[in-house]
Order: C-alpha cells, then structure tokens, then sequence
C-alpha cells in the first residue's frame, strides 16, 4: 500500500512538472517571437494563451499534456474578439 502511494505522488509530481515545463516553453517561443502581455489559463487539460505584438493578437488553446495546439486563432487587435466557448 505504501509503495502503491508513493508512486502515485511520484507521477502526480512529474505530471505537474511536465505541465509547468510545457507552459514556460510556450511562453518562451511566444516572448522570443516578440510576444508580450502573455497570459496563459489552464482550463482541464487545456492551457488558454493569449499575447499580442504590435496589432498582432494570438488566441490559442493547446493541450497541456503534449504542448501540442489545438486551436489557433491570430487576428488584428482591432477585431471583435471571438466568443467564448
């Protein structure tokens, strides 16, 4: 029974880990490309993201498992912005 709990505390650990790690890169590829003002929300197993360069605004959902985009949506920052899900 002990074993069985540490090792659910240790995949819980490096599942986290690797969730933080996915979020930093994304926010590192974002800010090398110019990005700022970048927000990132988790929501399930999903990380919401929005920055904006100049009049470039990207809202993007990717999973936070893999880092992988699941939707993309970049638009000029003076467009309506796109309803909610």
């Amino acid at each position: 029974m002990r074993a069985a709990l540490v090792w659910l505390l240790l995949i819980l650990t490096v599942g986290t880990a690797y969730a933080d790690d996915v979020e930093r890169g994304i926010r590192a590829q974002l800010a090398a490309q110019g990005y700022d003002g970048i927000e990132i929300t988790r929501k399930g197993d999903q990380l919401l993201v929005h920055a904006q360069r100049d009049k470039l605004v990207v809202d993007n959902v990717y999973d936070a498992a893999t880092g992988q985009i699941v939707q993309e949506r970049v638009r000029q920052a003076d467009e309506a912005k796109a309803p909610t899900q």
